[in-house]
């Protein structure tokens, strides 16, 4: 993984992508994070809007020629939950970020979504320690600790709506991403 090694060290070295277990890789802290200090400040490998999904794969390999070998790995290196896609189509659409504001609870939909190589390697936790949103200026995603966060901490964000009932939240994360989420809150007995 050159490249996102390439990229961890213009982060100083705060992050790394390793593996995590009963996930696959994730982003761990390399040192202690404050509530509110900017994680990682990342440029998308590249961009697709929601009309454009249609025809995904034919837009997505075409950004892809344009990125270095590297960047190609890594893509490539990425998770594909939907086996139904075209592979292309299928690790963009599970490792997609939203490029604009997403609200679960008024259902607004942010009009594009970007594959960030090392963003995209966050995994979810419905008691998250990170979040992210869209700088439109920059063209870029901040990731932004929400609460203190250690060294050798993994670093979550959270992949659907965390105030829904552990019962609603399995069933998103199983339609959308194949997974039962096995979080802390997740992991509690008794009532959601």
């Amino acid at each position: 993984m050159e490249w996102e090694l390439r990229q961890l060290a213009s982060a100083e070295h705060a992050l790394t992508v390793r593996d995590v277990p009963g996930k696959g890789k994730g982003v761990v802290a390399q040192r202690r994070f404050s509530r509110g200090e900017v994680i990682l400040a990342e440029s998308p490998l590249f961009t697709l809007r929601a009309d454009e999904l249609q025809d995904a794969t034919a837009v997505i390999r075409t950004a892809l020629s344009t990125c270095t070998p590297a960047e190609r790995e890594a893509y490539y290196s990425l998770c594909n939950v939907h086996s139904n896609l075209p592979h292309d189509s299928g690790i963009f659409q599970t490792n997609v970020l939203p490029c604009g504001t997403n609200d679960p609870n008024t259902r607004h939909r942010a009009i594009k979504g970007g594959l960030f190589l090392i963003g995209s390697r966050f995994n979810s936790s419905c008691v998250p320690n990170v979040n992210n949103s869209w700088d439109e200026k920059a063209g870029r995603l901040i990731f932004r600790a929400i609460r203190d966060v250690d060294a050798e901490e993994e670093l979550c964000i959270a992949y659907g709506n965390v105030l829904a009932t552990r019962d609603e939240r399995h069933k998103e994360l199983k339609t959308k991403f194949s997974f039962i989420c096995q979080c802390e809150s997740c992991s509690l007995t008794g009532d959601s």
